[in-house]
């Protein structure tokens, strides 16, 4: 059966007796791609199954584990990933150590600077330089919390140590959590003693940790070596763990505590004139001292006055050693408190409540001759009968020398508590001869010890204290001298201090108990010889500058969660305050002060100070802090009452075991646990995401071939060789059919519009990465190319093929602004069949847009209307008609090839006619009916209105002149707008143009004003006006009305201005012109 002192606990909360785990030796490589897919292998020792590898926290994809090697791929760190130092590496914490004497930071150039991965939150045997040397040293590392809880750190060093804790990774923000200012053996003595001190701070708060989250942890150290360094502890405290499973479990513990500040007894000594003096205390006087002593030997002499004096019979006894710890241990070792607290033996230390005492000879090396030396003696003050165990270590013989441990135990009878007893016993004979019955050491043969240790053995001995220990050859009489000690005021003085220079010396006295007042040290001068009294030449004088403070007394007040209890007395006995809590106890608090396991103790009570424990031996887990005190009418000096937490409740683990603990780093390393357990890295784990470890790409296009799609990669960091480089476009494979550092072509089929994820692996280094940052895309647009043709008449209506890539599911096509209306039936990725729309308001050189979902595409300046290629109009079946139409009129007209589906509208003066049809030569339409005259005929096509080519009245014949006064027929003629300008009308009238900012001048004929110059002629009349005008007239005077038939390269110029609403841009005559009425000339 396993003792529960021998469970350790992971970080897993199992218990096992020794945990066993991998080893990382290297890393290959040791930098890889920032996109990911860098192949790593790890050499190592102990690895199996189910193993995990993480990078920065970042999962490697394992590929293969054998007891010596994984090897893994790795994954791009993410946006939120931290690169920066420190990195989280495997388990352990960094030690470091320098030799940086007092105020001086520990780095690397530190003299003497070192470090090491330690396996646990505790610093490395033997880690110090020298002996006798300063050093500083630190743990740091990241605690991994083994789940959601509560935590509390502890700090234990044998010098001034501090603990700090951030709560991220960041070191940048940690904060100190624990200190301790002057060294300690234990974990927990020296809390529980001086806790309540706020200059002591050896555990933190419980802190709320998040299970799996990683928390900067540092423990800071300073001493002098030797030292057996600094160790961390953490206290797990909602646990299944329980003091049934495991040794380390501490119980809930409180503690109230109510003080008073402790001020010594301070006198002024002035001394003046020279010789000696005597200074008395308690009417006992020291030795002369000089009138110009230093403070030390002022203090040594009035040391004196309080030495208890002794003396020592035999006198020519032979003494080995003598320990009387007026110097401390000197050599020796002991756990006891060394003190003058109380009264000694003799002088004025003596060693108290030691559980063990070793003592050391001074020849300890090689020992001491136990025939020679043969009694142990001791002044011992015990309150009870004990028995005090003797171990003595010693080696038999010169030449075959044999090693023995003897035990003995050796009575000695209890004392009252102020009573010492001094006595001596022969460990020959009590325990050599005892214990081995030897018969005395034969010639040239010797018993030779090296150690004695002394153990206390009654487990309820209270009050235990020695003194004056002897290695003699022979029993030893020690006992207190006649001649007088000093107990100022009848005051035990505990502490005494002398500082200043000649001729002031202030002495401050610290003293036992609770006395108020010490008598003034009094002075008198040493007379020279022959001198008479009363003429010395010294004079002291003493001024008492501060008196020792008044003790603690008054009452207090504690508070329970829903009670008070006034009028508490400072010095209430542990019983009284325990029942008076009981009797109190609110329904939430009785639940833990009305059981059976809660105690009420005294831990400390003195003049004071008066401090009482809170305990459960039973329940287990984290209480509630539910007592709270204050002050009620409390005296002393600067009195005050504390309520603490000694122990929360929870299982503690000293040091911090290892798998709960990892490295701190400066590059990213590679992480690896077996079994759930941290690998140990004895060599290098580093890995680090690097700029230049990584492919990156500028751009990716692509261009149409025979096939499919060429895909073109431009970047860095490439290869060379085809057979490193791997091209993914989604989940599909791109032949890669040429690469170097900076470009790479693959092979890929068609893919639909839209944007495609493209991934390229370049080995060994890994996925290559956007040099912009996001992920790698190919994006696939509809690519036009041409539109065939790419000039055609006004009119529009024919097929047009635009030619590009990514041409399906195509949702709309615009010529300009105008949509065009595509044939799905011949339609496929390559191409796009459409109708032309006919010219619009985008001028006659448009774009042409493709439009798929969310995606457009522009092929700009594509597509040229150009007017010279409309249909023109070549003949007339007829001119005349009746007025009631019905009539089939033959429009004569040359269309170009491959136009269908043609929106015709004829109008016969202001009247539409009818399109009867289509014809291989033109359109047939039906005349309106219409009143008698000329009738001027247009026709557009889809929307466009065309000319007429070399049309002429092919009879001459008009209607008869009916009367003599009508000389002039009136003519209209209707414009249509070329280049974007609204229609005008404009008539030919003897009055005005509607154009013309004025009548028609004088010189003019009569009837109409027009200038008939060639095409090429440059000379307008008059002033330069812009032409407004293309005209295909030409104006013949006959004697009863005026002929107009079409003629071809005139223009038309006018010299007055123009009416607002009309451009000045080219018109052109849309028909023929017919007789629509007369003019009379009075």
């Amino acid at each position: 059966m396993v003792h529960k002192n021998a469970w350790l606990v992971s970080a897993k909360q199992d218990l096992f007796l020794y945990q066993t785990y991998s080893e990382i030796l290297s890393v290959f490589p040791e930098t890889g791609s920032l996109g990911g897919r860098t192949d790593i292998t790890i050499i190592g020792d102990f690895f199996d199954n189910p193993a995990q590898v993480t990078i920065a926290g970042i999962p490697c994809d394992i590929r293969h584990v054998s007891p010596r090697k994984i090897e893994c791929t790795t994954r791009a760190p993410g946006r939120g990933t931290r690169l920066s130092a420190p990195q989280a590496g495997n388990r352990g914490l960094l030690f470091e150590v320098g030799d940086a004497p007092e105020g001086l930071d520990l780095t690397e150039a530190t003299p003497g600077y070192r470090w090491q991965i330690v396996p646990n939150a505790s610093a490395p045997f033997g880690f110090w330089s020298k002996e006798g040397q300063p050093f500083r040293a630190r743990l740091s590392g990241f605690f991994v919390a083994p789940e959601t809880n509560n935590y509390t750190f502890w700090i234990q060093a044998d010098n001034q140590a501090s603990l700090y804790f951030s709560r991220s990774e960041d070191p940048k923000t940690k904060v100190k959590v624990a200190s301790i200012m002057v060294g300690t053996a234990s974990w927990f003595d020296s809390w529980e003693q001086n806790g309540g001190e706020e200059i002591w701070a050896q555990k933190t708060p419980q802190l709320e940790l998040l299970g799996g989250a990683r928390y900067y942890l540092e423990a800071e150290h300073r001493g002098r070596a030797p030292s057996s360094g600094v160790r961390i502890g953490v206290q797990i405290h909602n646990t299944w763990l329980n003091p049934e499973v495991v040794n380390t479990y501490l119980w809930e513990k409180h503690q109230i505590r109510a003080h008073a500040q402790r001020l010594p007894e301070i006198q002024m000594l002035t001394v003046s004139g020279t010789g000696n003096f005597f200074l008395t205390w308690d009417n006992v006087s020291s030795q002369p001292i000089p009138a110009n002593a230093t403070a030390y030997q002022i203090q040594t002499a009035i040391e004196e006055l309080l030495a208890v004096k002794c003396k020592l019979e035999p006198l020519l006894a032979n003494i080995l050693l003598r320990l009387g710890f007026e110097q401390g241990l000197e050599g020796s070792s002991s756990d006891g408190n060394i003190t003058s607290g109380t009264e000694p033996f003799c002088g004025r230390f003596s060693l108290h409540q030691p559980h063990h005492l070793v003592l050391t000879p001074p020849a300890a090396q090689r020992g001491y001759r136990l025939d020679q030396y043969t009694h142990l003696c001791i002044a011992y003050k015990a309150h009870v009968y004990t028995i005090l165990r003797v171990i003595l270590s010693f080696t038999i013989g010169f030449q075959n020398t044999v090693k023995k441990n003897v035990t003995c135990d050796w009575s000695l009878a209890g004392t009252s508590p102020s009573s010492w007893q001094f006595t001596c016993t022969d460990l020959w004979k009590v325990c050599v001869q005892h214990s081995l019955p030897l018969q005395p050491p034969p010639v040239n043969s010797s018993v030779l010890v090296h150690q004695i240790v002394l153990l206390p053995l009654s487990p309820e001995m209270g009050v235990f204290s020695v003194d004056e220990i002897f290695i003699a050859d022979t029993n030893l009489t020690v006992s207190q001298a006649d001649s007088g000690t000093a107990r100022p005021g009848g005051n035990l003085v505990e502490l005494l201090s002398v500082v200043g220079s000649p001729p002031v010396y202030n002495v401050t006295s610290w003293l036992v108990g609770c006395g108020l007042e010490l008598p003034l040290i009094s002075a008198s001068s040493v007379l020279p010889e022959g001198a008479e009294e009363g003429s010395g030449l010294v004079q002291v004088t003493t001024q008492r500058l501060q008196r020792t403070s008044p003790p603690l007394g008054g009452h207090f007040r504690i508070h329970l969660s829903n009670t008070e209890i006034p009028g508490v007395p400072v010095h209430i006995s542990a019983s009284h305050l325990q029942k008076l809590l009981q009797d109190n106890a609110d329904d939430f608090t009785s639940r833990y002060l009305n059981v059976s396991d809660f105690t009420v103790t005294e831990a400390l009570k003195s003049c004071y100070e008066h401090v009482w424990t809170l305990s459960w031996s039973t329940q287990v887990g984290d209480l509630p802090n539910f007592i709270r005190v204050s002050d009620e009418n409390l005296t002393g000096v600067n009195p005050a009452v504390t309520a603490r937490v000694v122990y929360d409740g929870g299982v503690f683990l000293g040091p911090i075991f290892g798998d709960m603990l990892v490295t701190p780093n400066q590059n990213t390393q590679v992480v690896v646990r077996v079994n759930d357990i941290p690998a140990h890295c004895s060599g290098s784990c580093s890995f680090q995401y690097l700029e230049g470890s990584t492919p990156q790409v500028h751009a990716v296009w692509y261009a149409p071939d025979d096939t499919g799609l060429l895909v073109h990669i431009t970047g860095m960091r490439f290869s060379d060789d085809l057979e490193a480089l791997q091209v993914r476009v989604n989940e599909t494979s791109c032949k890669v059919i040429f690469s170097n550092q900076t470009n790479v072509m693959c092979q890929l089929g068609l893919l639909p519009v839209g944007k495609h994820q493209l991934t390229m692996l370049v080995r060994p280094s890994g996925l290559a990465i956007h040099t912009r940052g996001g992920g790698l895309f190919l994006n696939v647009e509809p690519r036009l190319d041409a539109v065939e043709p790419s000039r055609a008449a006004d009119i529009g209506g024919f097929w047009a093929t635009i030619q590009g890539s990514s041409l399906e599911d195509v949702s709309l096509v615009l010529f300009g602004s105008q949509s065009c209306t595509i044939n799905v039936t011949t339609s496929n990725s390559r191409r796009i069949q459409c109708k032309v729309p006919p010219l619009g308001n985008d001028g006659p050189i448009v774009n042409v847009t493709v439009i798929r979902g969310d995606h457009s595409v522009v092929l700009p300046m594509a597509f040229t209307y150009v007017s010279s290629l409309n249909p023109v109009i070549v003949s007339l079946s007829r001119n005349r008609s009746n007025i009631a139409g019905g009539e089939t009129l033959s429009i004569g007209m040359a269309l170009p090839v491959n136009y269908t589906d043609l929106d015709a509208e004829v109008h016969i003066g202001d009247t539409q006619a009818q399109v009867l049809t289509w014809t291989a030569w033109g359109l047939e339409v039906v005349l309106p009916p219409l009143p008698t005259g000329l009738h001027g005929i247009s026709v557009s096509i889809n929307r466009v209105r065309i000319g007429a080519q070399g049309l002429r009245d092919p009879t001459g014949q008009f209607p008869p002149k009916t009367s003599p006064g009508e000389v002039f027929d009136v003519m209209s003629l209707g414009w249509a707008r070329v280049e974007g300008a609204s229609l005008c009308e404009r008539s030919l009238l003897n009055k005005s143009f509607p154009l013309l900012s004025s009548p028609l001048p004088s010189t003019c004929f009569p009837a109409v004003l027009c200038l008939l110059i060639s095409f090429s002629d440059s000379q307008l009349f008059q002033d330069p006006l812009p032409i407004l005008c293309r005209v295909d007239l030409h104006i013949q005077y006959l004697t009863e009305v005026f002929s107009i038939q079409p003629c071809c390269g005139s223009l038309l110029a006018q010299r007055w201005g123009y009416r607002e609403g009309c451009s000045p841009l080219a018109w052109e005559l849309s028909g023929v012109l017919w007789r629509v009425g007369k003019l009379r000339i009075p």
